[in-house]
């Protein structure tokens, strides 16, 4: 039976469409490409094995059980969660299609192929690291940054038909490699090499403190930026402003840089939030997009433990009042 709730703000009453939680439940099971496969397989479009896109979304990806639309950083696993965040349907307008799908075709739920562990193999050195320190170099990168990481092995040159790859290693605390990102030096190109374990990212230590750098040519930047760029000072502070004062930047002053670089960019937020929370966000949301481990997550975004870091990446779901119904009196 519906809920009636009264709004002593509008004062008007709703009627709100009570969803039994059992149904709730069941229409949850159903992922989202499980739900397209079944109903919508002309919506689909096969990126590679395992990862998909929606024609309609083109900005939305699926793969590893979950989906992502990187244009309105918005993700979730089940077909509930799509409908409701992306076609902008009520949470009951939502449930009911489910399962008045389900009733006349039940979902067919492929069988999960575990795939087995692979074998990590560095991908040959090259016979010289020329190209990938001109790029790196290219990108602002000091020369005796770029020298220190190639002469220690964490970063060579690879060439694999025609293609040149920078390739960026990540060590266990024995200095054993477990982990490599890919990076191509005349393009765009992105990638890991398979069975690279991702709790043993590209990283730089002292005796006191690892910085992990997942994006490797960035991290490099930052600590040429530690390394020669950032004013000899007592302040802790990682970014400090470059006058007498050495004083930390503050967190309005940064959040007025990065919201007119957004602007700049023609990077269009909306509502969402423009600041660095914005940046800290993507960056939690790209992590789990590639199966990083929760407990590496909260280290990176320097949470105590990992139950903030689950609050913090949670699908929104829509507020209460859009699974209101108004009625006329």
């Amino acid at each position: 039976m519906p809920l009636v709730w009264y709004s002593l703000k509008t004062r008007g009453v709703f009627l709100i469409p009570y969803i039994e939680p059992e149904l709730l439940a069941e229409a949850r099971k159903i992922d989202l490409l499980t739900y397209l496969e079944t109903y919508e397989p002309q919506e689909l479009e096969r990126i590679c094995n395992g990862v998909y896109r929606m024609k309609s979304y083109h900005r939305l990806k699926i793969s590893n059980g979950k989906w992502m639309d990187w244009g309105e950083m918005q993700g979730g696993v089940s077909v509930v969660d799509f409908l409701i965040k992306i076609r902008k349907m009520s949470l009951p307008e939502a449930v009911e299609q489910i399962m008045g799908r389900a009733a006349i075709q039940p979902p067919f739920f492929a069988p999960q192929i575990q795939d087995k562990p692979r074998k990590f193999v560095l991908p040959a050195p090259w016979g010289n690291c020329v190209k990938v320190e001109t790029y790196l170099a290219g990108r602002g990168i000091g020369r005796e940054i770029i020298r220190y990481f190639v002469d220690t092995g964490k970063i060579y040159e690879s060439h694999y038909k025609g293609y040149v790859n920078a390739v960026f290693v990540g060590q266990n605390k024995n200095g054993v490699a477990r982990y490599a990102s890919l990076r191509g030096v005349d393009g765009d190109f992105k990638g890991e090499v398979a069975g690279s374990s991702k709790r043993h990212s590209f990283s730089h230590s002292t005796d006191s403190v690892s910085l992990h750098l997942f994006e490797a040519a960035i991290g490099l930047a930052i600590i040429d930026y530690l390394k020669f760029g950032r004013p000899k000072c007592d302040n802790q502070n990682i970014f400090i402003k470059h006058n007498p004062t050495n004083h930390p930047c503050t967190a309005s002053g940064m959040y007025n840089l990065v919201s007119n670089r957004l602007s700049r960019a023609g990077i269009v937020t909306g509502e969402r939030k423009r600041g660095p929370h914005a940046l800290r966000h993507s960056l939690a949301s790209r992590l789990l997009e590639e199966n990083v481990p929760l407990p590496v997550i909260s280290e990176i975004l320097g949470h105590a433990n990992s139950n903030t870091t689950a609050t913090y990446l949670a699908i929104d779901i829509d507020k209460l009042r859009q699974c209101a119904l108004e009625v006329q009196l």
